[in-house]
C-alpha cells in the first residue's frame, strides 16, 4: 500500500530533532510493515519552484549567502558557518533515511495527491495545534482535506494545548469527524476529540518509541570534533536553562567527580548546535547524565536507559510541558521530574517496569498502525 505521511517537515526549518525522528521512525516501521511510505513536504508557497527559489536555493547551498526580495529592496546575509552545517546535516538525514515528496499545496493544484495515495496518515507531533494553521489552506493540509475521507487517518496527532479556541471549534468538529480513524499522543488530546465529536480516539506512542535501543543504535554516528570517550554530563534545554539544573551538576560532580558539559542546544556552542539527528542520539546514548526541558530528549534517555532530570520549560506554556508529564506518568518514571518531590538517586536508571509497560504498549500501537490498511478505500 502506498501511504503518505504528512507532518510538521517544513514548518520546523528542518532542524527540529524531535519532529525529524519522529518522522523517521514512522515512516520506518510502516516501510517494515512493507508499505511503500513517503512523507509530503506540504510547502505553502510557490517560492521553492520559480526561478527565484532556485537561485536563492542555489546561492544558500553553495555559497552560504540568504537573499530575500522585499519591499525594502534586496536583502543579503550570510549565513554563519554553523548554522549552515546544522541545516545541511538535517537536509543530509533526510535525504538518506526519509523519502520525501515534495508538493507546491495551493487551493486548486494539491487534490491530485488524492489519486496517487492509498491511504493518508497526519501525525505525530503538533499538527493540530491551533496557533500553527496561519490559513484555511494549511488547516485543510493537517487535516487531510485533499483526500476523500476513507483515506484519512491520524496517528499520534497533537494539538499541544488542552481546549480549542473558541472561534475554532466549528472548523475542528467538522475537519475531525471526516475522518476515518483518529488516533492522538496524548489524554488531553483524546479529551478534546470526545468533547468536539463524541467519539473515542486512542492514544498511542509518540513514533520514536516504536523502535527500540537496537534500531537506534542502528542509525547513530559518533562525533568526531567533540571528545565523548570521557564521561560527559549532556544538557539540552529549549528553553532558558533553570537555575536549580546547577545545583544538579554540583551534585553530579560530588559523586562522580569533575566531568565535562556539553550543552546542545545554544548556537554559542558552535561544534555542539550543529550535529544533526544522528549525532543527537549519540550524544544521548553516551552521556553520562542528561538535563533537559525537552520532551524527545526524555524520550531517548528513557530508551537508552540513561540516567536523566526533566526540568520544566522557563519560557513555555502548562499545555506545552503536559506531554512530559504525561510520559513519566505513563512509565512510571515520575522520579525523574526535578520538581517530583519524589526521592531519585541522581545516577540511577533501573526502567524495567517502564520498559515492560512500553513493550506492551509499542505493542498496541504497533496493532494500530497493521489494521490501518483496512482504513484504505481502495
Amino acid at each position: 500500500m502506498k501511504i503518505g505521511i504528512v507532518t510538521l517537515i517544513y514548518a520546523t526549518k528542518f532542524d527540529n530533532y524531535g519532529g525529524t525522528l519522529q518522522n523517521y521512525a514512522l515512516s520506518q516501521v510502516l516501510s517494515d510493515m512493507g508499505h511503500e511510505v513517503s512523507t509530503i513536504a506540504l510547502y505553502y508557497s510557490k517560492e521553492p519552484f520559480c526561478l527565484y527559489g532556485k537561485i536563492r536555493r542555489k546561492l544558500y547551498c553553495k555559497y552560504g549567502i540568504d537573499i530575500r526580495i522585499s519591499k525594502k529592496g534586496i536583502q543579503c546575509a550570510k549565513v554563519e558557518k554553523y548554522q549552515k552545517k546544522r541545516n545541511d546535516n538535517f537536509l543530509q538525514f533526510r535525504s538518506e533515511k526519509i523519502h520525501t515528496d515534495t508538493r507546491w499545496i495551493e487551493k486548486n493544484n494539491f487534490r491530485n495527491l488524492d489519486s496517487e495515495y492509498d491511504l493518508f496518515i497526519v501525525g505525530s507531533d503538533q499538527v493540530w495545534n491551533p496557533y500553527w494553521a496561519v490559513n484555511k489552506t494549511t488547516f485543510d493540509g493537517f487535516f487531510l482535506r485533499f483526500a476523500r475521507k476513507d483515506k484519512r487517518v491520524s496517528y499520534a496527532a497533537s494539538f499541544g494545548v488542552s481546549m480549542i479556541p473558541e472561534n475554532q471549534i466549528g472548523d475542528y468538529t467538522k475537519a475531525l469527524l471526516e475522518f476515518k480513524r483518529i488516533s492522538v499522543r496524548e489524554d488531553a488530546g483524546a479529551s478534546i476529540i470526545k468533547k468536539l465529536c463524541n467519539r473515542e480516539a486512542q492514544v498511542v506512542l509518540d513514533p520514536t518509541l516504536l523502535l527500540d535501543k537496537c534500531q537506534w543504535e542502528c542509525i547513530q554516528k559518533k562525533v568526531l570534533n567533540i571528545q565523548t570517550d570521557s564521561p560527559y554530563i549532556l544538557t539540552y534545554f529549549l528553553g532558558k536553562m533553570p537555575e536549580n539544573a546547577r545545583n544538579y551538576i554540583e551534585k553530579a560532580f560530588s559523586i562522580k567527580g569533575k566531568m565535562k558539559i556539553y550543552n546542545l542546544a545554544k548556537q554559542n556552542e558552535k561544534d555542539l548546535y550543529a550535529l544533526g539527528p544522528s549525532e543527537f542520539i549519540y550524544m544521548i546514548s553516551h552521556a553520562k547524565l542528561i538535563l533537559t526541558d525537552s520532551f524527545h530528549a526524555s524520550v531517548f534517555s528513557f530508551i537508552f536507559e540513561k540516567p536523566f532530570v526533566v526540568f520544566d520549560r522557563q519560557d513555555d506554556t502548562a499545555d506545552m510541558m503536559s506531554r512530559i508529564e504525561n510520559l513519566l506518568k505513563t512509565f512510571s518514571i515520575e522520579r525523574k521530574y526535578a520538581y517530583s518531590g519524589m526521592e531519585n538517586d541522581l545516577f540511577e536508571s533501573d526502567y524495567q517496569i517502564g520498559h515492560t509497560i512500553l513493550n506492551e504498549k509499542r505493542k498496541e500501537s504497533i496493532k494500530y498502525l497493521e489494521n490501518l490498511s483496512d482504513s484504505s478505500g481502495k
